[in-house]
């Protein structure tokens, strides 16, 4: 099996849409077998705008989360 440490990537989100995001795989030598990737959008594309819109609607939902009355049910 081959891993890429690095590319391209592309998403659907239920509430945005597509997602193209480019991506970096960083082996962890300290603990064999984890990883971390880092995800990033092309400045200005429209995947850093949903990214943005996405940034806004999970905020909002957490202020709302402490909002008396306002949970979800």
């Amino acid at each position: 099996m081959r891993v890429h440490r690095s590319g391209t990537k592309r998403f659907h989100h239920p509430l945005v849409g597509d997602l193209t995001l480019a991506y970096e795989r960083l082996d962890l030598p300290a603990d064999p077998g984890l990883v971390i990737v880092t995800y990033s959008a092309e400045p200005g594309s429209a995947s850093e705008d949903a990214l943005r819109e996405l940034d806004g609607w999970s905020s909002t939902r957490a202020r709302l989360a402490g909002v008396p009355g306002m949970s979800e049910t």
